[in-house]
């Protein structure tokens, strides 16, 4: 039982140290040549969240391979 118990608190602690932490409270202004109305939320891999300033709304972007 107190094997059991253990590996499972170890398993638990490994798979928190491989999700990490990162700070991503202020949202990134996007980069653009003209001046962009949206900002970053979040960055994700395959995809990525972006808040457009006027409209108040998010979006989900996909880049992903599969997108045509």
């Amino acid at each position: 039982m107190k094997k059991t118990f253990i590996v499972l608190m170890m398993i638990i602690a490994m798979a928190f140290g491989l999700i990490g932490c990162h700070d991503d409270s202020q949202p990134k202004e996007l980069e653009s040549v003209n001046g962009s109305s949206f900002l970053m939320v979040e960055d994700g891999v395959s995809y990525d969240i972006v808040y457009h300033k006027e409209t108040k709304v998010m979006y989900i972007v996909s880049d992903g391979q599969y997108n045509r």
